[in-house]
């Protein structure tokens, strides 16, 4: 309760309203999953049914849905330290946030449709992060991560890559696919039969190449995204490529600060405040 006390006592400029005090670890801990960083062109996050423009700090939390329109794309720094980027006209769900940690965690996150990038710092104990899609999803265990999908005439296409780390796949039947670094697996999956079909890839060089920056260029730009796969079979309407968002491009950066700087500081604080009372 003491400990609890002084964490209520924190300076407001902190913002200690967004986070929250674990009695075990004595610590405080974010209560929002990520905070955009980076961001071109235009984005909604939607809360309760209300979506709302976002622009650079905008914080995001369980269950918030966040989309970019057609020429937009946008990077979130995760509390876990996870770097992820969403790519033009696309849309992701933060479906379940838990966190104690960097390193003890659970993460999900499901995306609706588009082109999504990740960068997991930390390493990952089995289930704790895991992407989604509608029909399967991917569990990684510290990684880099490239993973895109879309609908066509009622056909699901699941697209999951892997640059380096370890990760599996796993299917609407529950069968695992293990992914290795410079592997793409492709799933098709139809609405009404649930029949699969699975592709397995090799990375272009080029893919490759895009995650190549050191890792002290997150904060800088954003790169380029997976192309889509264009199954022979399937072809693309005019409504399913249109958006229904518009607006003009613009870029912001961010030069490191925020609210997890803020976090620091709060444990920074909270330890100073303990070592006193000894």
């Amino acid at each position: 309760m003491k400990k609890l006390i002084l964490f209520l006592l924190l300076p407001l400029s902190l913002q200690a309203q967004d986070f929250s005090f674990n009695k075990e670890t004595g610590k405080a801990v974010p209560n929002f999953v990520g905070e955009l960083k980076l961001i071109q062109g235009k984005a909604l996050k939607t809360t309760g049914g209300r979506p709302r423009p976002v622009e650079i700090g905008e914080k995001f939390y369980p269950k918030d849905v966040v989309a970019t329109e057609a020429d937009s794309t946008m990077k979130i720094l995760i509390a876990d330290d996870t770097w992820l980027a969403l790519g033009p006209h696309s849309e992701l769900v933060f479906s379940e946030f838990a966190f104690t940690d960097k390193t003890n965690r659970k993460i999900h996150y499901q995306l609706r449709k588009g082109q999504l990038s990740a960068n997991v710092r930390q390493k990952v104990k089995a289930g704790e992060v895991r992407f989604k899609s509608r029909y399967s999803s991917m569990g990684v265990r510290g990684t880099k991560i490239m993973m895109n999908y879309r609908e066509i005439n009622g056909t699901g296409i699941s697209e999951y890559a892997l640059i380096e780390g370890q990760a599996d796949v796993t299917d609407h039947k529950g069968n695992s696919y293990p992914l290795e670094a410079g592997e793409r697996i492709v799933l098709i999956e139809n609405e009404k039969t649930k029949e699969g079909q699975l592709e397995k890839l090799k990375l272009t060089p080029k893919d490759l190449e895009n995650f190549a920056s050191p890792e002290g260029e997150e904060e800088k730009g954003i790169r380029p995204f997976m192309p889509y796969f264009e199954p022979k079979a399937l072809t693309v309407t005019k409504a399913e490529e249109k958006n229904t968002m518009s607006g003009t491009k613009s870029e912001s950066d961010t030069s490191g600060a925020g609210s997890f700087n803020n976090l620091k500081k709060l444990n920074e604080q909270l330890q100073d405040n303990q070592k006193q009372r000894r």
